[in-house]
């Protein structure tokens, strides 16, 4: 009896392991048919999406330079004397900022010195003229008695010693009328030396321009070598800058453009040309110096001037670009989806230059192919999804 009791104990729990195997499976089929069933019925995720146009580019650097002015000229006196006059050609004391144009007279050193030395000097040439003149006479009387001397001599009336006195005193007179044309001539180069001097006291503007330097005031001794003013020209100004080796090789002279800020000079954007780059570099910084041509017709770049300069390096003109925001990176492979009849597929990309939110693309999307934008981070490949009519640039 024990026995046909254990043995339906073993069956009727046979039967119960049978019966929950079966209605977990039935159970796990029934909740995957029911999932199965609200995924179908479920609608797919929103996306938005962008559209793949062209646009231009530039890869820019900013760096910083110096505002230097186009050309600057430091006028100096040529000869020595007080100041006697350092004014506008209106009569106005000559200040720094004024305008100048090319051969105004603004200084004069006092002349009377300079006009006493002139006369001097034409005093030193009458003087001298009138030597030569009785050197002339001289040389005459001379020339006379050599001859009357040799006549004697030859005829036997008189000795050699005489004869040979006669034409030492020839000589003579011939040597001082040859020195008196000397004198004159001498005379004539200090009056020519006076007569510039003079001029020279004169001073008159060798450029046009703003005089952005003095360094003397009226009634101080000057002399060679003691600057009065300088002559700034900033219609146009060079702004000087270092750029590392590395993009050096991007700048074009007569053609990289460069925009141009400064603090002092808030709201206010000015635009260049690269117009000389160095050829050395410095072997400390690994820097080289480039030179930038500005226009600067109202003066408000002043040289000194701090600013800071976007230098365009590369320029893609109408080239497709891709929006920041559509880009998936995983490790150093650049994806993103592209959807196609609803669906999405990934896209492995190649990109070129970036400018703000967009980038080139080299490789992987063609113009007019559709990438998500927003809401692509939980899908998968071919997932369905749904775009939103208003695309988010």
């Amino acid at each position: 009896m024990r026995k046909l009791f254990k043995i339906f104990a073993l069956v009727l729990f046979a039967i119960l392991v049978v019966y929950g195997a079966f209605y977990t499976r039935r159970l796990v089929e029934m909740r995957r048919a029911r999932a199965s069933q609200k995924k179908e019925t479920s609608p797919p995720p929103k996306v938005y999406v962008h559209r793949i146009q062209r646009k231009t580019l530039e890869r820019n650097e900013e760096i910083t330079g110096n505002v230097k002015a186009f050309a600057e000229v430091n006028v100096v006196p040529k000869v020595t004397g007080r100041l006697e006059r350092l004014r506008l050609p209106n009569g106005k004391l000559l200040e720094e900022g004024d305008e100048v144009k090319k051969g105004d007279v603004i200084a004069i050193i006092e002349h009377s010195a300079l006009e006493a030395a002139v006369q001097q000097s034409r005093a030193s040439i009458e003087v001298a003229k009138a030597s030569h003149e009785r050197a002339k006479v001289n040389l005459e009387d001379s020339e006379r008695e050599k001859k009357r001397w040799e006549s004697v001599y030859e005829k036997g009336a008189t000795s050699e010693q005489q004869r040979d006195q006669a034409v030492m005193a020839y000589k003579r007179s011939l040597a001082d009328v040859s020195l008196c044309k000397s004198q004159i001539e001498q005379a004539q180069a200090a009056l020519f030396q006076a007569d510039v001097n003079l001029k020279e006291a004169t001073i008159a503007t060798p450029t046009s321009g703003t005089i952005s330097q003095k360094f003397v005031d009226e009634g101080n001794m000057v002399g060679l070598g003691t600057p009065l003013v300088k002559i700034s020209q900033i219609d146009t100004v060079k702004v000087v800058a270092d750029v590392s080796e590395r993009h050096l090789p991007f700048i074009v002279q007569g053609k990289t453009p460069v925009r141009i800020v400064s603090d002092s000079l808030p709201n206010q954007e000015f635009t260049g040309t690269v117009f000389m780059v160095g050829v050395s570099l410095d072997a400390h910084t690994r820097t080289g110096q480039i030179e930038i041509r500005v226009p600067n017709p109202e003066r408000r770049l002043r040289p000194g001037m701090f600013t800071r300069m976007n230098i365009v390096l590369e320029r893609h003109k109408d080239v497709p670009v891709v929006p920041d925001a559509a880009l998936i990176r995983r490790g150093e492979d650049i994806f993103t989806y592209v959807v196609n009849n609803s669906r999405i597929h990934s896209r492995r990309l190649v990109l070129g230059i970036s400018e703000g939110d967009y980038h080139e693309v080299l490789e992987g999307l063609q113009l007019g192919d559709t990438v998500v934008v927003s809401g692509q981070r939980l899908l998968k490949e071919n997932d369905m999804v749904e775009t939103a009519e208003e695309e988010r640039q």
